[in-house]
């Protein structure tokens, strides 16, 4: 009776250890593979954009619903795909700043304060600014891909808002 218990117990050890050790491989074989298709997308992405130019401490005046008048300074970086951003940039650098002044003319400044509101200004500049090229240019369609703030201050009655 002993050794049937012994016998028992040896094999239901073996049943745990046989099971914990399938579940760990099954687990360990799907978390490995994972990264490797995030990795696949995230070098597709940098493929996509892998063009940089920055445009850095445009001073702006916005004004929310009430009418109070505040300054927004802002730093930001476009992404593209096209290889001679730099050069378009340079060349519609005052098109595309006086493309921006118009687009946060028409956004209150409080929307800025929330990340939803940044967002749709990313948007909206990532649009107009394609818009604006493909008008100059019909080969520079599609030209901006991303935009990202490198800075976002707003100033009003001595405060700041980041």
């Amino acid at each position: 009776m002993n050794n049937k218990l012994i016998y028992i117990l040896i094999a239901l050890i073996l049943i745990l250890i046989l099971t914990i050790s399938a579940g760990g491989y099954y687990l360990y074989s799907t978390i490995e593979h994972k990264p490797e298709v995030q990795k696949e997308v995230v070098i597709e992405k940098e493929k996509e954009a892998a063009f940089k130019f920055e445009f850095t401490d445009l001073v702006l005046n916005i004004t929310n619903n009430k009418g109070d008048s505040k300054f927004l300074k802002v730093s930001f970086a476009i992404k593209s795909s096209n290889e001679k951003l730099p050069e378009i940039m340079e060349k519609y650098k005052s098109d595309l700043t006086d493309s921006l002044i118009t687009i946060v003319s028409g956004i209150d400044s409080n929307s800025l304060l929330t990340t939803p509101g940044k967002q749709t200004l990313k948007d909206s500049m990532i649009q107009e600014f394609n818009k604006l090229l493909e008008l100059s240019d019909p080969t520079l369609k599609g030209t901006v891909k991303e935009v990202l703030f490198l800075s976002l201050v707003i100033k009003w009655k001595n405060t700041y808002y980041i």
